[in-house]
Order: structure tokens, then C-alpha cells, then sequence
């Protein structure tokens, strides 16, 4: 069977730093395509919700979802998970696990139809 293709589409986080925790300014996604799924998760301390999902519409040259944890003050150890995939297609996985005073470390993961858990993406 020929593979699927990858969904095209990455995300990128804008994150603050105001006092001990972290907040989540906006996530920024390039090119979402139409048809796909956004599934925006948060773990840990000062998370405002599980789970949220939203369609794409249309498709764009960039999407940006400002506050999408609200005003949310994320606690060392967080850790926010956004999901964008399509049906038959491999979808993109960017896990941000919040730190002190710094930049979120980010792990770039894919998601191949079917699959519950995303893993190492295809070179």
C-alpha cells in the first residue's frame, strides 16, 4: 500500500513569562488544509481544560488562535498538545512542556492514521 502523506501543516507556540509560570500568548499554525481536526490538550498544574477541538474551515496560508488556555498560568511541568490531523493523512503532534522562566521545550511528533499514540516523524 503507498503511504500516506504527511499533512503539510506545522504549529508553533508564542509563550510569556510573567512572574513564576508560563502563559500561552497564541499558537500560530502554517497552512492548515481544510477538513483537518485541531485538538488543543493541556496536563499538569494551572491548565484551564483537558481538551478542546475545533474543524478547519478552509484552507488557509496561516491560522493563529490567540489566547487558546485563556489567561491561563501554566505551572512548571504543564504540558500543552496540539494535534492537527486529516483522514488519511499522517497528522502533526507539538508537545510543549512548560519550564521556569524559559522557552517551553517542544517535541515535533507525527501521527499516522489509526493510531492512538504519535511518534518519530518519516525523514
Amino acid at each position: 500500500a503507498p503511504p500516506f502523506p504527511l499533512i503539510g501543516s506545522i504549529a508553533t507556540g508564542i509563550f510569556e513569562f510573567p512572574g513564576p509560570f508560563t502563559r500561552m500568548v497564541s499558537i500560530t499554525i502554517r497552512r492548515p488544509r481544510k477538513g483537518s481536526t485541531l485538538r488543543i490538550s493541556c496536563s499538569g498544574g494551572g491548565c484551564p481544560f483537558k481538551t478542546r477541538t475545533r474543524k478547519i474551515k478552509r484552507n488557509r496560508v496561516r491560522q493563529v488562535i490567540a489566547r487558546p488556555l485563556g489567561k491561563a498560568a501554566l505551572r512548571r511541568g504543564a504540558k500543552v498538545e496540539v494535534r492537527l490531523t486529516k483522514p488519511r493523512t499522517i497528522g502533526f503532534v507539538v508537545r510543549f512542556t512548560i519550564r521556569q522562566g524559559v522557552f517551553p521545550a517542544k517535541a515535533e511528533l507525527c501521527l499516522p492514521p489509526g493510531k492512538k499514540r504519535p511518534g518519530r516523524c518519516p525523514s
